[in-house]
């Protein structure tokens, strides 16, 4: 009781009505700060609502479509907050106080870290299930197969990079991460507000993880050479070249300075700078690889055209076409 119901983008499917979205509460929201249209106090007529955010994302215009699929949208309807930051402060206050709440999440994100939440399952990705539904995001927690859930990301990297530099690109072909070390991690950055010290902080504590990021035939790796070891920065762009200086000095690879450094073009979401800045770290500490950092727009493309477009690539000789790895 008491806050905003009924700010919703519901009906307006993704190719059609277009003209009309644009002006729907949920949408102008996001711009404005302001709630119009059908939003009210929410009262004991108000339906169930779902809390989301940013209603041009994919998984929200699916979102807008699911519940009338289902046959729910008498009963729920998916609603807007007018931020991420402000969802999810909403969202903890509500956890903090027990009280009883419903939202679209996404990982990797900070919450999934402070909050256990349940899955809500739904019969999603065609890929998996052929009767999958319509408005369902292949990402989505699948009722069918829950293993089937969620992407497989890619790692892009330069088409001959393992020639150029083997050693990185074996470093990059073991750099995993699983999804809830993220999300601990991005949590401890939401208080930090320094990727240097949250990123270095977390390399620190999990040894038994970053061990199995060395190449296979190092001997420092811990899955592949030391069997009884397996596991039961803030970026300146007038000074990209800076080493990071997170393990103490004895425990660092001296520099190969006559190496190329390696060029880390990392996407502006929180949880790739924080992934990325990982790899930054053992390329030039563990491994004595030179790096250089590119802070590319997250609303840019990572790929050849945003290397391109961003202001802060300063050589555009230097973009070049990026390919899965494998």
């Amino acid at each position: 009781m008491g806050e905003m119901c009924s700010c919703t983008s519901t009906g307006f499917e993704f190719a059609n009505d277009e003209p009309e979205r644009i002006n729907a509460c949920g949408v102008m929201l996001q711009d404005t700060g302001v709630y119009t249209g059908a939003a009210k106090k929410c009262d004991q007529s108000s339906k169930i609502q779902i809390w989301a955010t940013n209603p041009n994302w994919t998984m929200s215009r699916n979102g807008d479509n699911i519940f009338k699929e289902l046959g729910l949208d008498h009963l729920v309807e998916y609603v807007y907050r007018p931020s991420e930051k402000e969802l999810f402060n909403h969202l903890l206050k509500l956890n903090q106080a027990r009280k009883p709440w419903i939202a679209h999440l996404w990982e990797p994100h900070e919450f999934n870290f402070l909050v256990d939440s349940a899955r809500i399952p739904i019969q999603c990705d065609k890929n998996v299930n052929s009767d999958a539904n319509r408005y369902c995001d292949s990402g989505w927690y699948d009722k069918g197969k829950p293993e089937k859930s969620g992407y497989q990301l890619e790692k892009m990297v330069q088409k001959n990079f393992w020639n150029k530099n083997p050693l990185a690109y074996a470093v990059a072909q073991n750099f995993k991460i699983p999804t809830i070390d993220v999300d601990g991690m991005l949590a401890s950055y939401s208080q930090s507000g320094v990727w240097k010290s949250s990123v270095c902080s977390f390399m620190k504590l999990q040894e038994e993880l970053v061990c199995k990021w060395f190449p296979d035939d190092d001997p420092r790796n811990c899955v592949t050479q030391r069997p009884e070891m397996r596991p039961q920065p803030v970026w300146q762009n007038n000074n990209p070249y800076r080493r990071t200086s997170c393990f103490p000095e004895s425990e660092r690879a001296v520099m190969d300075n006559n190496m190329t450094p390696v060029r880390i073009m990392s996407g502006g979401w929180a949880s790739q700078i924080a992934t990325n800045y990982m790899y930054k770290i053992f390329l030039e500490e563990k491994m004595g690889i030179p790096t250089v950092w590119y802070p590319m727009d997250p609303n840019l493309d990572i790929d050849f055209k945003g290397c391109m477009l961003h202001p802060n690539t300063a050589n555009r000789d230097n973009c070049q076409q990026l390919w899965p790895l494998v």
